[in-house]
């Protein structure tokens, strides 16, 4: 733990070691199976003012950031979330236990939702295998305190569409519901295909039974509200778990 450029944060320190230390390898167990290596078992968590990263060319300023064995967190994040940044770094230990070395544009969204899926499936135990829509398909119902959600449903965001590209809360939502209803090892096959530069959309077709577009939009309408006595649309596909083991190398 280093405080020493948001001496303020000091307090913070103990229970956020703990955290870090009890969730980190529940995180990579979550994620990638007892069997693989965590990438480092030494982690440092620096809170300073603010967290400033590169994004497409621009510099944004972003609650919490991690790379290798580093998380750096913004204490200013830290004084308006005094309830909430548990979840928060737990979302951040994902990334430490993924470690990806590049990924692909289009994959980015897995990356995260991944992330998220880990925070609120096991952490924040929250996790829905849907959206919540109204009737136009746009989110609805979620409140300030699902604030990234509550963004999207406040900004009036189409998802019809390769809603996925949202990333975070609504991909792993999307994640869940995969699992739920395609193939429970769907996380970790996709977790370990971004590792070993192995993945490819053709993924979802191998192991759920349909594109990753029909999959969304079998996803998508199901979340929307349906009157009494009428059936979704569609029909999720349902597909045997992988077979062996989901940490199989594909």
């Amino acid at each position: 733990m280093d405080t020493s450029k948001a001496p303020a944060a000091a307090e913070l320190a103990s229970p956020i070691q703990r955290l870090c230390e009890e969730w980190y390898p529940k995180v990579h167990v979550a994620i990638f199976g007892d069997q693989y290596p965590r990438p480092t078992d030494s982690l440092q968590v620096v809170i300073e003012p603010k967290v400033v990263v590169e994004v497409g060319g621009d510099r944004v300023e972003v609650p919490a950031y991690a790379h290798e064995g580093v998380i750096r967190v913004s204490s200013e994040s830290l004084a308006r979330m005094r309830d909430d940044y548990r979840g928060m770094l737990v979302h951040e230990l994902t990334h430490i236990s993924q470690r990806y070395r590049g990924v692909p544009d289009e994959a980015v969204w897995i990356r995260e939702g991944i992330a998220d899926y880990v925070r609120h499936k096991y952490y924040e135990k929250d996790i829905e295998a849907k959206l919540r829509l109204g009737p136009d398909g746009r989110l609805k119902g979620y409140p300030e305190t699902a604030s990234y959600l509550y963004g999207l449903q406040e900004n009036r965001v189409k998802l019809a569409k390769q809603g996925y590209r949202q990333s975070y809360t609504v991909a792993a939502a999307f994640l869940f519901w995969l699992e739920e209803h395609a193939n429970k090892n769907i996380v970790p096959v996709l977790n370990l295909a971004l590792r070993e530069h192995r993945y490819s959309e053709r993924l979802f077709g191998q192991f759920c039974g349909a594109p990753l577009d029909d999959l969304w939009r079998q996803f998508f309408d199901r979340s929307l509200p349906h009157q009494a006595g009428s059936p979704p649309r569609s029909t999720p596909v349902r597909r045997r778990p992988t077979p062996n083991s989901a940490f199989q190398v594909l």
